[in-house]
Parts: C-alpha cells; sequence; structure tokens
C-alpha cells in the first residue's frame, strides 16, 4: 500500500536505526527490548484558523485524533512544527488552553493561512516533519481576504502539492472541500457559488494530480455543511463543526487505508466549556458586586442568577452579556439571597456555568406592625383590604389562604399564599379579586423591605358573599335541634324526623349529619358531639348549626318545678340569672370557639331559643298547674337573657349568631297561644310525655327552618367578618 511507503532518504535513515539496533543485540537480553512498534503513518494536518483552533476549542484535529486512536491505535503520528492554539481574545498564537490537550497536538495550522502563502513554505515543513500523509484544508482565506479567482486557487494549490511532493514523492494527500462562511445574524450563507466554483477545481485537481504513487483523494467537508449552524462566528467551527471536519476527514482517510470511515454523524455536540472558576460574590450597599476568573478564548460570559429568597429553583441569564471579570448588580432588594455563575460565550456558542458565588444584599427590615381592617366585597368574588404603614418598607405583601373546613391556615395542605408581588409604599388598600363565592379567606399583611420581612399584621377572616355547595352539615346540640316534640323517631335522644336541621338545606346541599342530641348540655356537645363529628368529617366546605345552652341553665327543670309546685317560681329569677350569665356563658364561649378552631373555614351558626310564654297568654292560668303573671314574666325574661348570652358568645368566639331569629318567627305562637284562637307552635304541659313539653310542634319546627335559613340568606348577601 502506498501509505506504508517511505521517500528514499527515509528509507535511508530507517536503515541506519535498523543497523544501529541490530548492534546493541550483541549486548541487550532480547527479552529487555519493547514489543511496541513504530507508527505506520506519519500525518501531517496543515490549514488555516480552522484547523489551527483557537483557546477552549477541542478543535478537529482532537475529534480526528480520538476517531483514530479508537479505530487504528498506535498506527498513526500526528507531526508538524506546532501545538498551539491561536489566543483569539488577545489576538496571538500560543495558547494551550485545549478544553481536552490529552492528545497528538502537533499540527502545521496558523491563523490567517492562505494557500499563496502556504505553497512557498510547505516543502520545509513535509522535510522536517518526515511526514507520510498530509491533509490540506485551505483556500478561504485567499478568496475572502485576498481576491483570488477559483482558477488562480486551484493552480496555487497545484503549486502547494508539486511542492510538498519534492520532499517526500510518495506523499499521500487528503484535500479538503473549502468550507463555505455564514452570515449569523441573517442566517445566510455568503459566497456560496463561488465556493462550490472551487471545490469542483479542487476535485478535478485531485483527479489529475493523484497518481499509484502520490495518492490524492478528497475529503467532502463541505457535505451537509452549515456555517450557520456549525460555527460559532460564521467561519470557526462550533463542537457540532469540528466533528463534522474531522468525520469527512476520516473517511479521506480510510481511501488510503489509515483507519475507517466515521460512521455517523451527530446532530449536535455540546461546547464544554465551563465558567472559569468561582463566581465571587460580595455584598455592598444596595447590591452585589461580582467578579470571576476569564474563561480561555471566551469573548464574553453571561451572568446567571438564582433568587434564593423568592424560591427560584433554576438559573436564569441576564440579559446583556459582559466582557469584564467584575460587575455590580444594583439596586437590588435589601436582603434577597442571590446565587450567581458565570456562563462563557464564544460567538454565538454558550458553555456551562462554574462554580456558584452567593450573597446577601444587606438592609434592615422594616419598623413597626401594620394593622389590617376587613371589608367585605361588592361582590361575591371581592373583598377589600386596608392597613396602616410602617417605617423603612418598600412595600406590602398580602398573604392569604382559603379556610378550607377543618383546615388552618399554615396546616399541611393549606399554606399561608403570598400574592405575587409586594404593593410599594405608601399603598396602604387592596382589593383582592377572583375568590370563590361563600368562603371564608383569612388575611394579614407582611411589611417588607426588599427581601427582609417585618412584623406581620393582625389577621382578618373575611367570608365572601354568596352560598357555596356545602359538602358536610352538621347538626349539633340539645333536643331544640334533635326535634324533640314532633314525632319521636328515635327515644334515646328524642330526635324526630320533622327537626328543623332536616329541613333547612336545599336538594343540592348535603343533608343533615344529625349528632343533637335531647338533654346534652353544652358540655355533652364538647365532650360527646365535637369527636363524633371529627371521625365523620370529610373535607369540603361545610355548615354547622347548633343549639344549646338550655339544660346547662337547668331553665326546662325550672319550669317544670313552677307548674308542678309553685308558688314561688319567680323567686328562682336570681339564681337562673346567674347561672346564665356564669357557668351558661362560659361554656358557650368554649364551645363555639372551639368548633371555630376545629372547622375555621366553616359557617357555623350559634342559634338561640323560641320565647316559650306569652305572659299575656291564660291558657295555665285557672288550672290546677297554675303559673302567675309574675312566673311567666320571669320565664320570658330568662329566655330573652339566654338568647342575649348566645349572641354574646357567638360574637366573642367569631361564629354566626341566630340567637333572636327563632324568637321573633315563634311571637304570638307560644304554648298558651292555642286559648286564644291561635296556632300554638309550642306544646303546652304533657302528661305523661314530660319530655316533650314546652317544645316546638312540628309547624314549630317548620318555623325554625325558616328563622335558620332567613339567617343563611343574610350570610350569603352580607358576608362575613371577623378578627381571630
Amino acid at each position: 500500500m502506498a501509505a506504508m511507503r517511505a521517500p528514499a532518504r527515509l528509507v535511508a535513515r530507517v536503515v541506519t536505526r535498523v543497523v544501529t539496533v541490530v548492534v546493541c543485540l550483541a549486548t541487550v537480553p532480547l527479552w529487555a527490548l519493547p514489543a511496541r512498534a513504530a507508527p505506520s503513518t506519519r500525518l501531517l494536518i496543515v490549514g488555516d484558523s480552522i484547523t489551527h483552533g483557537s483557546a477552549s476549542d477541542y478543535t478537529w484535529r482532537y475529534r480526528l485524533a480520538k476517531h483514530l486512536a479508537a479505530v487504528a491505535p498506535g498506527t498513526v503520528d500526528f507531526v508538524g512544527d506546532r501545538t498551539d492554539l491561536y489566543d483569539n481574545v488577545n489576538g496571538r498564537s500560543g495558547s494551550q488552553s485545549y478544553l481536552d490537550a490529552n492528545f497528538d497536538r502537533q499540527h502545521h495550522a496558523l491563523w490567517g493561512r492562505a494557500v499563496s502563502a502556504e505553497k512557498d513554505t510547505i516543502a520545509a515543513a513535509v522535510a522536517s516533519s518526515d511526514a507520510t500523509t498530509m491533509t490540506v484544508l485551505l483556500g478561504i482565506n485567499d478568496l475572502a481576504w485576498l481576491g483570488q479567482t477559483p482558477v488562480g486557487l486551484a493552480a496555487d494549490m497545484e503549486r502547494l502539492i508539486a511542492n510538498a511532493r519534492s520532499a517526500n514523492p510518495d506523499l499521500d494527500i487528503v484535500l479538503g472541500h473549502v468550507l463555505t462562511r455564514g452570515d449569523l445574524w441573517r442566517r445566510t450563507v455568503i459566497d456560496a457559488g463561488l465556493i462550490a466554483e472551487v471545490n469542483r477545481q479542487y476535485d478535478a485537481l485531485a483527479n489529475r494530480l493523484s497518481t499509484s504513487r502520490s495518492r490524492v483523494v478528497i475529503a467532502n467537508t463541505d457535505a451537509g455543511w452549515d456555517p450557520v449552524r456549525h460555527t460559532w462566528d460564521g467561519v470557526h467551527p462550533n463542537s457540532t463543526g469540528e466533528v463534522r471536519i474531522a468525520a469527512k476527514f476520516a473517511d479521506g482517510l480510510s481511501q488510503l487505508g489509515i483507519g475507517r470511515a466515521y460512521g455517523t454523524i451527530p446532530d449536535f455536540v455540546v461546547w464544554g466549556a465551563g465558567g472559569g472558576g468561582a463566581v465571587t460574590a460580595r455584598p455592598v450597599a444596595g447590591g452585589i458586586t461580582l467578579t470571576w476568573a476569564r474563561t480561555p478564548g471566551a469573548n464574553a460570559i453571561y451572568i446567571e442568577q438564582r433568587i434564593v429568597s423568592i424560591g427560584e429553583g433554576i438559573f436564569k441569564p441576564l440579559p446583556v452579556p459582559l466582557t469584564g471579570t467584575t460587575w455590580t448588580a444594583k439596586p437590588l432588594p435589601a436582603g434577597w439571597t442571590i446565587e450567581y455563575r458565570a456562563v462563557p460565550l464564544k460567538g454565538v456558542m454558550v458553555g456551562h456555568g462554574g462554580a456558584v458565588g452567593r450573597a446577601t444584599v444587606p438592609g434592615t427590615p422594616p419598623v413597626g406592625q401594620p394593622e389590617i381592617v376587613g371589608v367585605i366585597g361588592e361582590t361575591q368574588h371581592d373583598v377589600r383590604l386596608l392597613w396602616s404603614t410602617v417605617s423603612n418598607a418598600s412595600g406590602y405583601m398580602i398573604e392569604m389562604c382559603e379556610l378550607r373546613g377543618e383546615l388552618a391556615c399554615g396546616e399541611e395542605g393549606n399554606s399561608w399564599n403570598r400574592l405575587p408581588y409586594a404593593l410599594p409604599h405608601p399603598t396602604n388598600s387592596f382589593t383582592v379579586e377572583l375568590l370563590n363565592p361563600g368562603t371564608w379567606y383569612r388575611f394579614r399583611i407582611v411589611p417588607v423591605n426588599g427581601g427582609l420581612d417585618g412584623t406581620k399584621s393582625n389577621q382578618v377572616d373575611i367570608r365572601t358573599k354568596g352560598t357555596p355547595a356545602y359538602t358536610n352539615y352538621f347538626a349539633l346540640g340539645d333536643s331544640f335541634s334533635a326535634g324533640t316534640g314532633g314525632f319521636l323517631d328515635e327515644t334515646y335522644c328524642l330526635r324526630s324526623p320533622f327537626a328543623w336541621p332536616l329541613e333547612i338545606t336545599a336538594s343540592w346541599e348535603a343533608s343533615a349529619r344529625m349528632l343533637a342530641c335531647g338533654g346534652n348540655t353544652a358540655r355533652d356537645v364538647i365532650d360527646k358531639q365535637l369527636p363524633d363529628l371529627r371521625a365523620v368529617h370529610a373535607r369540603g366546605s361545610t355548615m354547622v348549626t347548633v343549639t344549646a345552652g338550655g339544660n346547662d341553665a337547668g331553665f326546662f327543670g325550672a319550669l317544670v318545678n313552677c307548674l308542678l309546685i309553685g308558688p314561688d317560681c319567680a323567686g328562682q329569677r336570681q339564681e337562673i340569672t346567674d347561672r346564665i350569665n356564669g357557668i351558661v356563658r362560659t361554656r358557650l364561649v368554649e364551645l363555639y370557639t372551639k368548633l371555630r378552631a376545629e372547622l375555621p373555614g366553616a359557617d357555623i351558626y350559634a342559634v338561640g331559643y323560641p320565647l316559650l310564654i306569652d305572659p299575656d297568654d291564660v291558657c295555665l292560668d285557672d288550672t290546677e298547674l297554675t303559673l302567675s303573671r309574675e312566673d311567666k314574666v320571669m320565664i320570658r325574661d330568662m329566655g330573652l337573657l339566654m338568647n342575649d348570652v348566645i349572641d354574646s358568645a357567638a360574637q366573642e368566639a367569631g361564629v354566626t349568631s341566630v340567637a333572636y331569629k327563632p324568637a321573633e318567627r315563634f311571637a304570638g305562637h307560644g304554648a298558651c297561644a292555642g286559648a286564644l284562637d291561635r296556632d300554638a307552635w309550642i306544646h303546652s304541659f304533657i302528661v305523661p310525655e314530660v319530655q316533650i313539653s314546652f317544645h316546638p310542634t312540628e309547624t314549630g319546627y317548620d318555623a325554625y327552618a325558616y328563622a335558620v335559613n332567613a339567617a343563611r340568606v343574610n350570610v350569603a348577601e352580607a358576608g362575613g367578618l371577623r378578627y381571630p
């Protein structure tokens, strides 16, 4: 094979070396000699800047060396008078800043080289390197900068080949096609027709000059070449372009019996440049100053940042590349912690980020605590917030959460959410929109100085107008919620199918889950009914109604005693009054507070009692069971006091009071109204079924349902407001 031949001068040198080795064998044992054979091909790579490469390149020479090492290990030796790259940043040769210098770096390529110059020096390069094979990629500078014609360029290339052969008549040559240049901004190819003509001239030249002794083959480097996609500046190959050029020369060398064809060429190859060392980030007044080491060959860098304080998960590039080694980012929000890294740019080729620098912008937090006031919105979908401003604040963040049934704000699954931006100081009001109707929301204000939080405001709960589609409804309480006095369905809790909680929901709403039980006190509701509620509650919008307090006051027992024992019923006024104002109120506040804590997002209605007897009713006079007018006044007054206490306890605990509506609805329909030709909605004293005495009739429970639903309508129309 021609690839194995050598010029006469080289043969003489080889013979001399063999004789020397034979002489040495007389004194050196055979087992001590190395078994490694000399490479059979000495490859001289000739070219211009495309072959020379520049700082932070791999070069196509590297890609070819790795291919040959894989397919023909130990058979090819790169030779030449240079090992360097061009320092494209400082404009001089001599750089050794390869991305990977672990390959045979010898070559004979020079930035800016033209065929017209190389033809006069190639003989010396071939002779000094003992090259057996030569690759040539030249011509673009002659066309672009020297104004050479395709015919003239082909003539110069013919002279170059002749001069190379003068140093080694057996030299095999792989001649690469000239590559087109590109305008990266317009994404167009420059002088495509001119380059095509040159390559036709090169093809003809190779066919004419190739001999059995000195073969000339073409490397079709222009096949599939796109300077817009395969270069970093329109001329010089990026990593993808390097692989393409190397692949085409590998194909050409394989025609000479050197190695194998390259095979599949990847569509994209990543540039491996890193960030040139760590970014140093130093906090300064109002910002952060960055410094970084240069990446050889990179003509600019992108600074990428990740704002840790706002939870950014990825680095994002700043919009403008930088050419220096220091930069100050300002103004920046006080207290923000930001990470930075430098990403090198070489033309349009983008490297990888280097080591990260991190700093926090100095500053002091706002001073003082704002106070928030809530205003129910004008529609079902908005609320308005007002707050007092504080000093040293750059703005105010609104934090909110939806009170979802049993989930309080800050619990797992129901975290506080901040609106996406701070309202600039001195803004002190904001309308929050796009809210769900009939829903409780909790709000607070956080004053900020940049990224530094001040003291959070108090909290406000606001219920939007409208009615949600309840997924849970729980009826808690005593006999007045259980339906005692209607047709009894359960003797244990004196429940009735005519109980008003079973009548107040619409067909599309959740039916009442009846937990109310006749005879239960407020303490019983806390100790017995609340645990049952927890066991069955499902997530979603929730309504709770509760009647409680009457049994705690001993009101029913006192009334029966008035009837059965007499005549000093009114004398119990002070004892019952003290009990209602004392222990009953305390228990009700505890009950309502626990309910709101258990179900912070629920609509909770604290329902009062009807007034059992009107003092002007006479049906219980002139009977064996007598009540004096004074007794009836006392009973009425205790009922009024009971509802007053329910109302005040509800307001203190932050639940909706329905304390007075049942009494208003039942007006004129007390236990003795029948004697005055009116409908009595409350049973009178009944023997032996004493337990249903002074409880609503079926009609009375209908009235109860209307009373509670009237309160629900009020809430739907007016919304709700409370300060937890």
